[in-house]
């Protein structure tokens, strides 16, 4: 699943008159500063092409430039991709859109051994121009995302997002796309590298249904899966094999950590962090009121086979 929230900061600038250097400016550069009082001083127009820069976007924020370019970008998703497909450096919206989601296409058909029915399922979650965006993955893999005028913007608003939907997040992904002065943006793109399929883990007890405090305790965990259903089936069927009882999914997961913990009270709950080092403060924050939490275990969803966790 992938969420979007939206919070627009747009860069205000001021333009007019054309691109060409004026007044005492040298050639490379343009014309600056002032606003309807004239323009007042010169910035060198970077050389070579647009990049994907912040450093260029806090720049001109400061500055009022006679003439700039729109640089649009989109962003495409595929449900079984663990990344983004991001198409960038385009004068129009539609043509990165268009652009955003042929990449997704070519990567998943290509890299992914997606089928060419699957590759149909690329679509294009979003678009922008002339800002920031943020990407975050949540506790069981699903992915946020939101725009702002700059990363700290962007970054907190995607992470205030995932909290209002009782989720933990870590950002793993920046988008910077800046308006260029004086020429045209040059195409970019983000394509995943590497292997960037979904990996699927599932978690399967017996929990309160054992018989007794010891098989109440045990855990058993799959992964390295393709799918939800494949990780879920082969959890239970683990769970149900080994215990000889019935047995329920705990948790499901996509390319995240699974994470048991015991409260003091001595029961056991499953829970999940999009990252390592982000485990305790997710235990600590979902233990019971009045009660103590230790972690017993971190499993990451890549990891394949079966893990029989417990008892404790």
């Amino acid at each position: 699943m992938i969420r979007f929230f939206a919070l627009f900061f747009f860069i205000a600038f001021t333009f007019s008159g054309g691109a060409r250097a004026e007044g005492n400016c040298p050639p490379g550069s343009v014309p600056i500063g002032g606003g309807n009082s004239g323009y007042e001083g010169c910035a060198m127009v970077p050389d070579g092409p647009a990049t994907n820069n912040q450093d260029l976007v806090d720049e001109l924020r400061k500055k009022k430039v006679k003439k700039r370019f729109d640089n649009y970008y989109a962003v495409a998703f595929h449900p079984d991709s663990s990344d983004v497909f991001i198409m960038g450096g385009a004068t129009k919206r539609k043509s990165a859109e268009n652009d955003a989601r042929m990449l997704c296409g070519i990567n998943m058909l290509l890299k992914a051994g997606a089928d060419e029915a699957s590759v149909g399922q690329c679509a294009v979650t979003f678009s922008g121009s002339n800002n920031v965006a943020s990407f975050a993955r949540g506790m069981n893999g699903d992915i946020y995302y939101a725009m702002g005028v700059d990363t700290s913007v962007s970054d907190a608003a995607v992470l205030i997002a995932c909290r209002n939907q009782n989720d933990y997040c870590a950002v793993f992904r920046h988008w910077v796309a800046h308006p260029t002065i004086s020429y045209a943006p040059t195409q970019e793109s983000h394509q995943p590298e590497g292997n960037f399929r979904k990996v699927h883990a599932a978690a399967a007890w017996q929990g309160e249904a054992g018989p007794t405090n010891s098989a109440k305790s045990m855990v058993y965990v799959t992964g390295g899966h393709t799918s939800k259903a494949e990780a879920e089936r082969s959890a239970l069927e683990t769970c149900q094999q080994q215990s000889k009882n019935p047995c329920s999914v705990a948790r499901s997961i996509a390319d995240t950590f699974m994470v048991v913990a015991r409260q003091s009270d001595g029961r056991m709950f499953v829970t999940s962090s999009p990252a390592e080092d982000m485990v305790d403060t997710i235990v600590k924050e979902s233990c019971g009121a009045g009660l103590t939490c230790t972690v017993k275990a971190v499993v990451p969803a890549s990891q394949s086979g079966s893990n029989r966790l417990g008892p404790y």
